[in-house]
């Protein structure tokens, strides 16, 4: 969890940065080149970063890794007591399942936003 809570703390002092230095080359002749040119760092070590980031818990389950997906968990929480939330998972994993045989898309999180 400490690493995952420094790569966040970097990434968000990073854009802050950013924005710090585009403040600062906005009087600058070409100042607009300078704030261009600097944008990319933050962006750079954020993509950097999203490399090494663990995949999503529930991606996993669905893709049947189940045992990588439990482990991630297990790492991320820093307990070995996480069998609600795989519980939970599997469950969603079970309904999702059930919508597509029904005929649905399996996943309705933003269908109401999508109709109006």
């Amino acid at each position: 969890k400490q690493w995952y809570q420094r790569r966040v703390a970097i990434t968000a002092g990073g854009i802050l940065l950013g924005s710090i230095l585009a403040g600062v080359f906005e009087p600058v002749a070409n100042g607009w080149r300078w704030t261009l040119g600097l944008s990319c760092i933050p962006s750079t070590v954020m993509f950097i970063f999203m490399i090494f980031m663990p995949k999503s818990v529930r991606w996993l389950y669905f893709q049947g890794q189940t045992e990588e997906a439990e482990r991630i968990l297990k790492e991320l929480r820093g307990t070995d007591d996480v069998e609600m939330e795989m519980e939970e998972i599997a469950e969603d994993y079970r309904k999702t399942i059930n919508d597509k045989a029904l005929g649905g898309k399996g996943c309705n999180l933003f269908s109401n936003m999508l109709r109006n």
